[in-house]
């Protein structure tokens, strides 16, 4: 599949450069890993279930859009590919990409959560 690995799960030094503020940082993780949030990817799962691609397409869209200032290169760039890809025509490789997807989505919460529970008062 594509290659992410060079890309950092979670750049907290790059998203400190942008934002400036670690509690305002913690803040921000805390909404991204809250219910609410990851509801997007449930809403994925399902379009990806009835074979939707065009609204698998528009969430990971979505989905970059709010991860583009979290310091999550990774995710951002699977959403990324997914979303060019489709729009280029091609559909090869859809299913891969969204795999790729999720499954750096599920690690880069881990790294997240990770670094949250060692971060918060």
């Amino acid at each position: 599949m594509f290659q992410l690995d060079a890309f950092p799960l979670f750049d907290e030094a790059q998203v400190l450069s942008q934002i400036g503020n670690k509690p305002l940082l913690i803040s921000l993780v805390n909404a991204y890993l809250s219910e609410d949030m990851q509801q997007d990817i449930k809403l994925m799962q399902a379009q990806y279930e009835q074979g939707h691609w065009e609204e698998v397409e528009k969430l990971a869209h979505k989905i970059k859009g709010g991860v583009a200032y979290l310091g999550t290169q990774r995710m951002r760039y699977a959403c990324q590919y997914l979303e060019r890809y489709y729009k280029a025509g091609h559909r090869t490789l859809l299913e891969p990409l969204y795999q790729q997807l999720l499954n750096v989505s599920a690690k880069t919460n881990e790294v997240l959560d990770f670094w949250l529970n060692k971060n918060q008062p």
